[in-house]
């Protein structure tokens, strides 16, 4: 059996965030006009925004007005 701290590494380097988005629902779309090279926003709703970064290794869930 992995130990799950390095499994979930292996996740981290292996998998591309951005493609998990992209392909899961909810759906969420790309922002481009808010995007750059380096930092990819998505969004879903109103307040709903994930920003991925990093090369695509790290996600950043933005709070939403019901989660403040």
């Amino acid at each position: 059996m992995k130990d799950p701290q390095r499994e979930v590494e292996e996740l981290r380097t292996d998998v591309n965030c951005a493609t998990v988005i992209e392909r899961t629902s909810p759906s969420r779309r790309l922002d481009k006009r808010e995007s750059t090279r380096r930092c990819l926003k998505y969004r879903r709703g109103a307040g709903e925004i994930v920003i991925v970064t990093h090369g695509a290794a790290a996600c950043l869930q933005s709070l939403g007005q019901k989660d403040r």
